[in-house]
Formats: structure tokens, C-alpha cells, sequence
């Protein structure tokens, strides 16, 4: 329980930070300059570091022994393979959404609802994060997985079929609700099956899945976007979001392997 709250919590934390870092940035830039507004990033990251040495972090990290390693490494655990791979699936829906509100807001002419409509949606992941992280599941994780994800591609879907900029407000905030308690149920699941000894490996092969899923979802939106408008980016959302939803299915038939 005290795991999933903690995730739940860094979930959370990670939307405050995609809707504040935006937020300040587009401020550093009307009142100061470009070279303020890129020195932004150096400086938090920069304290970054101290903080994080000084913080009670490090007291909790256990050092485990040294034991026979494959050049795999986590990637040798069936199911940790089938939730990165559904991870690269729920980012990459993410990724498309990126790209499909600010589509949605150019075809109205307001360009600023584009920010608009990404914090309304990231308000949504924060206040989902927060109840999941708050409330107990009987549910095994591997089973919330696929069920949050088919939940998450209604609103995705319906954003598709909006034309009205108040009413895809409404459903981007309930497009959200379920992002951060998705994530949350995959991070768990990757601290869960990893080997000990391949902890550190695990967690980086689950943030490169992040990352990459919403690059291929910002590219393919992309293209979708200029081809044919935001409406089937959105589809293109709901449709990424489902086929995480399958892959997740896929968890609950897989099995730990023998030693």
C-alpha cells in the first residue's frame, strides 16, 4: 500500500511539473528572453542534484551482492518485457494527445487553448493519481491495468467526435483521470518483477520506454495532424490507448520463469 502511495504521489508530481515547467517558461519568455527561458532547465537541474544528496533518499538504498548477470539482463523476465511494452503503448497514446490539442486549437484559432487544454487534462492526472493513490484496490495490479486502460480510451475516443472547445475541455479533464494511476500500476509492476540485481536496469529500460513512446506518439500525431486534423489524432489516441489495454491482458497469463 505504502508503495503504490508513493508512486501514486511521484505520478502526481510528474503532471504538476509538465503543466508548471510550460507555464513558467512561457513566462521567462515575456518578461525576460530566449537565454533565460534555456538557462531555466540547467538551473533546476543543477539544484537537482544537492537536493536530492541531502534528502533521507539515499539511507533506504540497500546494496545487494554481487550475482551471475546475462547480458539481457531484466530484459530476460517475460513480463517485465510485456509491461514496457505496454508503457511505450500508454505513452505513445499520451504523446498523440500532446499533439492533438494543440492541432484542435490551431483548427479554432486560439492557439493559447492549446496550453489550456493540456493543463486541464494534466489536472485530470493529478486528481486520478490522487484517489488511486488513496484508495484500496482488491484487484492485483496486473489486473487494474487493463481495465484503467480501457476506461482511459473512452474519453480519448470521444474527444474525436468534439467540435466545441468547452465541451473537449470537460472530457480532457476525464481523459486524464486515468493517466497517472496507469502509470503508477506499470511502476509498480516494474519494481515488482525486477530481479534485485537488475533493479537499476529495469527502471531504465521502463523511463526509455517513456520516453520513446511519447516521441512516437508526437511524431505519428504529427503526421496524422497535417494529413487529416485533430479529430483522428484523437481517434489515433483512443486507439493506442486500447492496444496497451491488450497488451496488458497479457500480464495476467504470463508466469514467472524457473531460476
Amino acid at each position: 500500500v505504502d508503495r503504490k502511495t508513493a508512486f501514486a504521489l511521484d505520478a502526481v508530481l510528474v503532471e504538476l511539473a509538465f503543466t508548471v515547467g510550460p507555464a513558467l517558461i512561457a513566462l521567462l519568455l515575456a518578461v525576460g528572453s530566449p537565454a533565460i527561458a534555456f538557462g531555466a532547465p540547467f538551473f533546476f537541474t543543477l539544484i537537482a542534484v544537492p537536493t536530492f544528496l541531502v534528502s533521507p533518499a539515499l539511507r533506504y538504498w540497500k546494496h545487494e551482492p554481487h550475482g551471475e548477470r546475462h547480458l539481457l539482463g531484466p530484459l530476460r523476465e517475460g513480463r517485465l518485457v510485456a509491461v514496457y511494452a505496454t508503457t511505450f503503448l500508454i505513452t505513445a497514446s499520451l504523446g498523440l494527445l500532446e499533439i492533438g490539442y494543440p492541432g484542435f486549437a490551431a483548427q479554432a484559432g486560439s492557439a493559447p487553448l492549446a496550453g489550456v487544454l493540456l493543463a486541464v487534462n494534466s489536472v485530470g492526472s493529478a486528481v486520478g493519481g490522487l484517489a488511486f493513490g488513496a484508495l484500496h484496490w482488491r484487484l492485483a495490479p496486473p489486473r487494474q491495468l487493463p481495465r484503467i486502460l480501457g476506461l482511459m480510451a473512452l474519453p480519448l475516443a470521444l474527444q474525436a467526435t468534439i467540435g466545441h472547445a468547452g465541451a473537449l475541455g470537460l472530457v480532457a479533464f476525464f481523459a486524464g483521470l486515468c493517466i497517472a494511476p496507469a502509470l503508477t500500476v506499470v511502476t509498480m509492476l516494474v519494481s515488482t518483477y525486477a530481479p534485485a540485481r537488475y533493479a537499476t536496469e529495469a527502471f531504465t529500460w521502463a523511463t526509455t520506454c517513456i520516453v520513446g513512446g511519447i516521441g512516437a506518439g508526437n511524431a505519428l500525431g504529427g503526421l496524422l495532424l497535417e494529413r487529416f486534423g485533430a479529430s483522428i489524432v484523437f481517434g489515433a489516441s483512443a486507439t493506442v490507448a486500447l492496444l496497451a489495454a491488450a497488451c496488458g491482458l497479457v500480464l495476467t497469463a504470463l508466469r514467472r520463469p524457473a531460476a
